[in-house]
């Protein structure tokens, strides 16, 4: 019964383990599909006695370890796919004579390695035959041209080809393979110039990826002549030149990527003529001029990415005015000018957008806020002005925003904290002012830029930035002193002592000039050496300071003679004998009371310091201490000399 069976399958999701080695005993089956399951381990080498296979499938698995070289004799095989394992080794050199039947051959995906089998073209069935994402080398052969019914060569991302010349010859042979659709030897590193033969391929291809090897010259003028190409890449290569006007021929394009050459001139006008383009890709380019108005004949284009080229002139209307673009729109680090124009509020459906480094002015337009899904957006390193437009709002989706080094003023919008999926937020280098806000993206101050602005205050502590003017805490608002003035609030009380000093001072003179007329014969002042000074004042040691100003400085002293207290005025800040003048005059013991008082008011909390009221009632009442005992004094002093 078992060996009538032509086929065995596990079906998908169905297999998981080792591949039974038991299988090998159904030697009639023509069919083994085992993909797309969860196998693992090692293709067991009885299947190798299984000779009336066609057809081995065992793709999309985990399988490791070699193919069993059994598995390689057997002729009858049309159909062999691994794609998608873990599988190594390399290829049979004489596969091609072994397998003379072969017609799909995909490999890809795996760990082979090894040279490339030169007998593949004794395969002249071969209709597919895929080995990418391997470390196959080369050379690859140059009789290809023989497999006639060839219709996918996919030799992409291997190890083909050393940067020579004359390494991509194997391609002229391919002008016999009529029925070619698509071409892949990307990710190699092929060099040398693309061969004219190119443009003579098989009017049937429509797929061709040359990218990223080291290929030299021009774009082939005739490349016209693939009429039925809809997917072109020539990207990452040392393509020079223009791009010819002949590609607007091409009418059934849908993707073209010609990114990272060194192509120069301007960009033909006769790409809008294809129609069907949805992604156009020709960054890090040298192309000049302005962008054709053209373009907005493509009105399937989903991606235009233009950016790192030399472009000048304003961004069309005709371009940003494209709703169908979807995922993106790259105009960056060119050299445009201009508004951005109001018609960017029509990409509606646009994911990403990028017009930074350029020379675009005037405001931000509020029609911005009608891309409603857009994720990434930078404006960055132009000379926007104005103020963050209020419609930027509406764009619930964005996570990153990047307008910095503009000249952007106003103050940072609350709604910034707001937008709910923003990842990162750079302002930085621009004018705004005011205060910075502390929710949202603005908790974390690695997920936002704000650097540059020099008149920012306020917001996150650990940006460092100084406080908002008028931004007080409750607590100091109940007593009446700002952060602002706390500066003041410390200082006054010196003030308001100093100027008592002088005032008890003033009042002491004038009240002993009153009451003892023999003083105005006299000296106002005791006469005293300059070494009783200095000793009265330990040197005029800062420790009796009481004050300084214009008019000199005073220090608290006392007398060796009697004890008495006494303030000594020190004109000038020198501290020759010949540039001192120094005045004694009589002060009370409570003196220490305005010393006390300056405390209270200079304490550091604001609950502790003293009133204002209270303070100048207080100072009154030392004031009147002072000229009280002054008075009496003199009354003393007169009646003694009588």
């Amino acid at each position: 019964m078992a060996q009538t069976l032509m086929g065995f399958g596990f079906g998908v999701d169905h297999g998981c383990g080792p591949i039974p080695s038991a299988l090998g005993n159904l030697s009639s089956i023509r069919t083994l599909a085992l993909d797309n399951n969860n196998l693992e381990g090692g293709i067991p080498p009885e299947l190798g006695q299984l000779f009336n296979l066609e057809v081995v499938d065992s793709s999309c698995n985990n399988l490791s370890g070699v193919v069993p070289p059994s598995l390689y004799n057997i002729s009858s095989i049309k159909t062999f796919v691994q794609t998608l394992n873990r599988l190594h080794g390399s290829l049979p050199t004489d596969m091609g004579l072994t397998l003379p039947n072969l017609r799909t051959f995909l490999f890809g995906g795996n760990k082979f390695s090894g040279p490339f089998p030169p007998s593949i073209a004794n395969a002249t069935g071969l209709v597919q035959f895929e080995i990418a994402s391997n470390y196959i080398t080369g050379p690859v052969p140059m009789n290809l041209g023989s497999l006639q019914d060839l219709e996918r060569l996919n030799l992409g991302a291997n190890k083909l080809g050393t940067n020579k010349s004359n390494e991509l010859s194997f391609l002229d042979s391919l002008v016999n393979c009529t029925h070619l659709s698509e071409l892949i030897i990307g990710i190699n590193g092929f060099g040398g110039v693309l061969p004219d033969s190119l443009v003579n391929l098989s009017t049937e291809l429509t797929f061709l990826r040359l990218d990223s090897n080291y290929i030299l010259g021009s774009m082939p003028l005739d490349i016209r002549n693939l009429v039925n190409l809809e997917y072109l890449s020539l990207g990452n290569n040392m393509f020079s030149g223009n791009i010819p006007e002949s590609i607007g021929n091409l009418f059934k394009l849908t993707e073209v990527y010609l990114y990272g050459n060194y192509i120069s001139g301007k960009l033909p006008s006769s790409i809008g003529n294809i129609s069907e383009l949805s992604i156009l890709a020709l960054e890090a380019n040298m192309l000049e001029g302005r962008i054709p108005l053209s373009l907005g004949n493509c009105t399937k284009l989903l991606a235009l990415d233009l950016q790192y080229n030399q472009l000048i002139g304003m961004i069309p209307e005709q371009i940003v005015g494209l709703s169908s673009l979807s995922q993106a729109l790259y105009l960056n680090q060119n050299r445009l000018t201009g508004p951005l124009p109001l018609q960017v509020g029509n990409l509606k459906n646009l994911g990403s957008l990028s017009i930074s480094g350029n020379r675009l002015t005037g405001a931000i337009t509020s029609a911005l806020g009608d891309c409603q899904v857009l994720e990434f957006l930078d404006m960055h390193d132009n000379l926007f002005e104005g103020t963050i437009p209020s419609s930027l709002e509406q764009l619930k989706g964005i996570r990153v925003l990047d307008l910095s080094r503009n000249m952007l003023s106003g103050q940072i919008p609350k709604f910034l904290s707001e937008l709910p999926l923003v990842e990162f937020l750079n302002l930085s280098y621009n004018e705004l002012d005011g205060e910075v806000p502390t929710e949202g993206v603005f908790k974390n101050v690695s997920a936002f830029s704000i650097v540059g602005n020099m008149k920012l205050c306020g917001g996150n502590q650990a940006l460092q930035l100084p406080a908002c003017p008028g931004n007080v805490t409750a607590d100091k608002k109940r007593n009446h002193f700002p952060r602002t003035i706390l500066p003041l609030a410390t200082t006054l009380p010196v003030i308001l002592l100093l100027a008592c000093v002088l005032g008890i001072i003033y009042r002491l003179v004038k009240a002993k000039q009153q009451t003892n007329p023999a003083s105005l014969r006299q000296d106002e002042h005791p006469k005293l050496s300059y070494a009783e000074l200095h000793k009265a004042t330990d040197g005029f040691s800062s420790t009796n300071l009481i004050g300084e100003g214009s008019y000199g400085i005073v220090y608290k002293g006392i007398l060796a003679a009697n004890d008495q207290i006494v303030a000594v005025k020190r004109d000038g800040f020198t501290n020759t004998k010949e540039n001192m003048n120094c005045n004694v005059f009589g002060i009370e013991a409570n003196t220490a009371s305005l010393f006390q008082l300056g405390l209270q008011c200079s304490a550091e909390s604001p609950k502790e310091r003293m009133d204002v009221k209270d303070v100048t009632l207080e100072l009154r009442k030392i004031r009147n201490e002072y000229v009280g005992a002054a008075g009496r004094k003199s009354q003393q002093g007169v009646t003694s000399e009588h």
